[in-house]
């Protein structure tokens, strides 16, 4: 089965875990990267999920002080918004253990509160904190190069600029012996709601979703010829000819969605008319067999409708700037 939601190793030298963001299991997949002798983690989730993804490296046998630090995907908060909850466990494990990020993830991460409010508009208290971590936890990487982590047998780990989703998204892709081992696409190729079919969906959130600059995205990482691709939401798809035919899948996917969105706007500009002349394209994404919740899905459609409706220029943001990068 090429798709993997399961917690546990994905490839030789990568390991999937589950953050139980809300409380529940595979909603959010962070990633562990190990040698043998040293760990990365990619992602977080949320503070609340900090616990949970330390005691899964545990549970994996990863000693916590071998683990040399945290890289990640983009600064939202049920991705990265842990980080400085995590460095603080890992921190007393390993003094050295470090941040690793751009410096524009690291100015998003530092000064989230606006990101905050507007993410408690929809899901509460279950974003967590995002305290601002000790400088010296940081250390700025650039995108497009390799991490300054001395790995084992000929790894590699660089952060390859994938904006679209917003614009500090990078993708972290290992690299094993001259080969991408595994690209961690974060959201800058689709979610997986499905367990059976490579399936997609949407991943257009508001305010600093740009269409143009998440095609590039999703070209980059196919360009690297993974042979797994890791989804935040949720797990893995596995297998060189499986990960090929998911990113054209998704690739044409989110055309449509904006092709729909474009055509239902034109026939009336109502968000209400546009979410149901989009509705079952987008329910499609949803495997039944997961029995998610008929809300979740219409919110989630809300607002990544709302999100491709923004970037088209159709749409004021709400809650949240959109940030000048978005659209450089």
């Amino acid at each position: 089965m090429p798709i993997n939601t399961h917690a546990g190793r994905i490839t030789d030298h990568v390991h999937l875990i589950d953050t139980l963001q809300f409380g529940k299991p595979a909603v959010t997949a962070a990633f562990l990267v190990w040698d043998g002798r040293t760990g990365l983690v990619m992602d977080t989730g949320t503070s609340d999920n900090a616990p949970a993804v330390a005691d899964a490296i545990a549970r994996l046998g990863v000693p916590l002080g071998s683990v040399a630090g945290i890289t990640g995907t983009h600064y939202h908060f049920d991705h990265m918004g842990g980080a400085s909850a995590l460095a603080r466990i890992m921190r007393a494990h390993n003094p050295s253990f470090s941040i690793f990020a751009p410096a524009d993830m690291k100015a998003r991460l530092q000064d989230a509160e606006e990101h905050l409010a507007g993410a408690r508009t929809t899901f509460g208290d279950f974003v967590g904190t995002m305290d601002p971590a000790p400088e010296e936890c940081f250390t700025i990487v650039a995108k497009d190069a390799a991490l300054p982590i001395d790995f084992d047998g000929g790894i590699s780990v660089t952060l390859m600029a994938t904006p679209g989703h917003c614009p500090d998204h990078c993708s972290p892709a290992v690299r094993s012996d001259g080969r991408t081992e595994f690209v961690f696409a974060g959201e800058a190729c689709g979610t997986l709601f499905h367990d059976s079919e490579l399936v997609s969906s949407a991943t257009s959130m508001p305010p600093n979703f740009s269409f143009e600059r998440y095609m590039a995205g999703v070209e980059t990482i196919r360009a690297l010829d993974p042979g797994a691709v890791g989804l935040c939401h949720f797990g893995a798809v596995t297998g060189a000819r499986d990960v090929t035919e998911y990113i054209a899948r998704h690739r044409d996917y989110i055309r449509t969605f904006r092709e729909l969105i474009i055509t239902a706007h034109a026939e009336s500009p109502e968000l209400r008319h546009i979410l149901r002349a989009t509705r079952d394209y987008f329910a499609r994404s949803f495997d039944p067999a997961r029995e998610i919740p008929e809300a979740f899905i219409g919110n989630l459609q809300l607002a990544l409708t709302y999100g491709m409706l923004v970037d088209l220029g159709l749409r004021e943001p709400k809650y949240e700037k959109r940030l000048p990068e978005a659209d450089a």
